[in-house]
């Protein structure tokens, strides 16, 4: 397995737990529950850092993803992670897991 294929199945499964961490909760839930915070900021900061990693080609092949964005969203989330995440959820989530 290359290295770009790794990084994209790290990237997929990662959607996919945060689907699934996320999966029936309204916008209070997630508010009231940091462990679900925490397990689904953790998931997003994996995306970034995989996006990171995938190679310059990789990306030229896929120009319809914001790779850029993606990338650099993970620096945000680790911030937020170490602020109140419980105060913060309203604004981090937003547009994210609702609309």
């Amino acid at each position: 397995m290359n290295r770009d294929h790794a990084y994209w199945l790290d990237i997929l499964n990662a959607i996919n737990r945060v689907q699934l961490f996320a999966a029936g909760l309204t916008k209070d839930d997630l508010g009231a529950n940091e462990k679900k915070q925490s397990a689904i900021l953790y998931q997003i900061i994996i995306i970034g850092e995989a996006t990171k990693r995938l190679s310059s080609e990789f990306k030229i092949a896929n120009p319809n993803v914001p790779w850029k964005d993606i990338a650099g969203m993970r620096i945000f989330w680790r911030i937020s992670m170490t602020a109140s995440i419980s105060r913060l959820s309203g604004m981090l989530f937003k547009g994210i897991l609702w609309n």
